[in-house]
């Protein structure tokens, strides 16, 4: 039988969910701007391509393209 969260000490609770820290990234700065940049472009898609998919996926590939020859994923 296992415990209950609410049942479980502090130190069980710690082993069950870990918080860890890292020092901070430059990095992290940039990818929070590409990220605003494309979250404004799928924005403007929305409305133009609503009821059509393919034509909404087409606008965006440039950006997309763009990022993913930066990033190893």
């Amino acid at each position: 039988m296992t415990k209950q969260l609410k049942d479980m000490s502090l130190k069980e609770l710690w082993a069950l969910f870990p918080i860890i820290l890292t020092p901070h990234n430059e990095k992290w700065a940039n990818w929070y701007k590409k990220g605003k940049e494309y979250e404004q472009l799928k924005l403007s898609l929305w409305k133009k391509y609503e009821h059509n998919r393919d034509k909404y996926t087409n606008a965006k590939s440039q950006f997309v393209n763009e990022i993913l020859k930066t990033k190893k994923l």
